[in-house]
């Protein structure tokens, strides 16, 4: 039997991740885009100026419904992250933390709501990554070093008691 895994034009593989590969990416000017990306976000800006950032394309219809549905659920995403529950992951997405305690800390139906918020939070995330890539004309084998430069923007921005994933996969607590 032969099995054959490929990935999705649009999100990458979903198996596994490459090897971040910077020499094709202004990692400056990336950072800088992030940056400010995340701060419109976490201010709840739905329309941001997409404006050049040092010669970085960021205006296109996808990352602007993208950064419109983020700031708009981005209270929802920062309970959750408050809560302990959940994490940076090193990929740029977030994740729940599914121990006993999150199990005893509320009911099914908050905790489907709280993996809808995760969900449409990831696919966001995932549509922004790719839209970057695309609109920048960078490779494909680019979007591990986008995802890695957007975790470490999200791991500056975390406050006090919130979670991320470190090198070594522990999930860490901000103090």
């Amino acid at each position: 039997m032969v099995l054959l895994f490929s990935g999705c034009a649009k999100y990458g593989n979903p198996i596994g991740r490459t090897e971040a590969n910077y020499a094709n990416i202004p990692v400056e000017a990336l950072t800088n885009a992030a940056l400010y990306l995340e701060k419109q976000v976490k201010e709840g800006n739905r329309t941001p100026d997409l404006a050049l950032i040092d010669d970085f394309v960021l205006d296109s219809p996808a990352v602007k419904q993208a950064l419109r549905s983020r700031a708009a659920r981005i209270e929802l995403v920062q309970i959750l992250l408050d809560s302990g529950h959940a994490y940076e992951k090193r990929n740029g997405l977030i994740a729940i933390h599914r121990t006993k305690a999150y199990k005893k800390s509320g009911t099914y139906q908050s905790r489907d709501r709280d993996a809808l918020v995760v969900i449409s939070e990831n696919n966001d995330r995932r549509m922004l990554y790719s839209s970057i890539q695309e609109i920048n004309n960078l490779n494909p084998a680019d979007r591990t070093a986008i995802e890695n430069i957007f975790f470490e923007v999200h791991k500056q921005t975390l406050e006090v008691g919130q979670r991320f994933e470190n090198t070594d996969g522990e999930i860490v607590t901000i103090k």
